[in-house]
């Protein structure tokens, strides 16, 4: 598991879930990461983009 920072969608930061943390969104299921053509990693929730 770990943690994402998403802002308008772009994974802006990302590191190992370890313990609780403040003004944390929790969503489950799996979210699957693709870059898109300017090299950003954007992230998919059931096949839609996450925002």
């Amino acid at each position: 598991m770990c943690i994402l920072d998403i802002d308008d969608g772009i994974i802006t930061g990302y590191h190992q879930f370890n313990a609780e943390e403040p003004m944390v969104e929790w969503v489950g299921g799996v979210m699957e990461l693709r870059y898109d053509e300017c090299g950003n990693i954007i992230a998919y929730r059931n096949g839609a983009r996450f925002i």
